[in-house]
């Protein structure tokens, strides 16, 4: 048995502790956004917008309005119009 100890501890197995893993807060956490640019239909007459939770929808609108809208400006303050 003195052997086995020995040996073990000669190869640093003789204390075995178990993995940890530290908590990471969640705001330093990476964050992404993700946005999918689709043709509309072009026989749309009314555009439709939505929020649902954590998302934004907005179909058949123009892509000027979706860049107002999501960074809550006025076209007066875009420099360089998107159309």
């Amino acid at each position: 048995m003195c052997l086995v100890a020995a040996v073990l501890a000669a190869l640093g197995l003789a204390r075995l502790e178990a993995q940890t893993i530290p908590l990471v807060d969640a705001a330093k956490l990476p964050r992404f956004e993700v946005v999918s640019v689709k043709p509309g239909d072009p026989n749309a007459t009314l555009a439709r917008i939505g929020s649902p939770p954590g998302r934004f929808s907005q179909e058949n609108a123009d892509l000027f309005s979706a860049v107002l809208m999501a960074f809550n400006v006025s076209p007066y303050q875009i420099a360089t119009p998107l159309t």
